[in-house]
């Protein structure tokens, strides 16, 4: 009963937010400040992203925009955004990936969907990741920085990539 109600609050609190959607955060998220990635996901997501993969992982998005860095420099301007989606993402050991290359001997430890609206979750074990993949729009690969995932928890991981 406890996750229904969490789970009926999850889409009370993205219809509530759609007339107020900001383009910088994924569809249903918020902008908030504290969060990784400037945007909170909905109310009761992460409980649910926890029950769904069954223990500790990792969850985020994946948002393509080059010109954030400079336009966010002046409040209320818009930002031109675009979230990756419809991609596979791939997770590696840290100890397999020098900076954007991927060791000869290393092999992916999973592939996971990142969704229409950019969004992901994956379930990994306890330890440290990078992940992987490549924006199916312009072909650019993206990077996430170092990814530290602890025993019974999710981190939260945003991929922002900046196209040449």
């Amino acid at each position: 009963m406890r996750w229904l109600l969490l789970a009926l609050a999850a889409c009370l609190d993205n219809r509530e937010l759609s007339s107020n959607q900001d383009p910088f955060c994924p569809a249903g998220w918020k902008r908030d400040f504290s969060q990784p990635g400037e945007c909170a996901p909905p109310l009761g997501y992460t409980a649910l992203a926890y029950a769904e993969i069954g223990g500790s992982g990792a969850y985020g998005f994946v948002r393509s925009a080059p010109q954030f860095q400079a336009c966010s420099a002046t409040p209320g301007a818009y930002c031109p955004t675009h979230f990756v989606g419809n991609a596979d993402l791939v997770a590696y050991r840290d100890s397999d990936v020098t900076e954007t290359s991927i060791h000869p001997d290393a092999h992916p430890l999973i592939t996971v969907g990142i969704n229409g609206a950019g969004v992901y979750k994956v379930r990994l074990d306890p330890g440290e990741y990078r992940l992987t993949g490549t924006d199916p729009v312009d072909g650019t690969r993206f990077w996430s920085g170092h990814l530290t995932v602890v025993s019974q928890s999710l981190a939260a991981c945003v991929i922002d990539v900046y196209p040449p």
